[in-house]
């Protein structure tokens, strides 16, 4: 049961590139299957590859591989 609800997340993630899409459908496998535990192993991993598909986001949105990933301008707030 575990993998048909993983096949669906990480297509969501991987293939299709929505990155809400897979945390809504994992969230709703917990929902579903609260007392399995390996769930809550996989959504762990899930929020690891979210964060790690977020950074690669904001790199190419800043330009630059160098900079640090920030989600806070701090530049721009001392403009202002």
């Amino acid at each position: 049961m575990l993998d048909f609800w993983l096949i669906g997340v990480y297509t969501e993630l991987d293939i299709k590139g929505n990155l809400f899409s897979g945390r809504k459908l994992m969230l709703q496998a917990i929902r579903n299957n609260p007392q399995n535990s390996s769930f809550y192993i996989e959504y762990f991993r899930f929020e690891v590859r979210f964060f790690e598909k977020v950074k690669q986001r904001i790199m190419i949105l800043n330009g630059s591989n160098d900079k640090a990933i920030d989600f806070i301008d701090e530049d721009a707030m001392e403009e202002d």
